[in-house]
This record gives C-alpha cells, sequence and structure tokens, in this order.
C-alpha cells in the first residue's frame, strides 16, 4: 500500500509543477485539450474511461511530449 500513497505524492507534485509553470486555466485547457484529441483518435472497440484519457494527457504535459503554445494577442 506504501507504494500507492507514493504514486499519489508524486503524482500531485508534477501537476503542481505545471500548474506553476503554465496556471491553472492554461493547464486546464491544455489537459482538457490534449484528452480530447486522444479520445478522438483512439480505437472505438479499446475504449479506456474518460480517466485515463486526463491522467495520459497530464503524463504527457507533464514529460514534455505535448507543448503548449499560447496565441499571441494582437
Amino acid at each position: 500500500m506504501p507504494e500507492r500513497s507514493t504514486d499519489k505524492r508524486r503524482e500531485m507534485a508534477e501537476v503542481d509543477r505545471l500548474t506553476k509553470r503554465l496556471g491553472k486555466f492554461t493547464l486546464v485547457v491544455a489537459t482538457a485539450r490534449r484528452a480530447r484529441d486522444l479520445r478522438e483518435r483512439s480505437s472505438r472497440s479499446l475504449m479506456p474511461s474518460a480517466g485515463s484519457f486526463i491522467t495520459r494527457a497530464l503524463t504527457e504535459l507533464s514529460e514534455g511530449k505535448v507543448k503548449v503554445v499560447r496565441k499571441q494577442e494582437e
């Protein structure tokens, strides 16, 4: 059981780092967009739960596999 607790702490620490780097709003929007993209690209027969799309999106953001590009205001 201690492993699960450690994993949760590590995940929360990573979310905190992303929040500080990107800001809450940007993190939520980027995660939602990536999760939606993952869902749309996934095979219909191997449909995982919605939570796993969000987890995967957050993981990809934290690992730098997905870049957040902010629009420049005119």
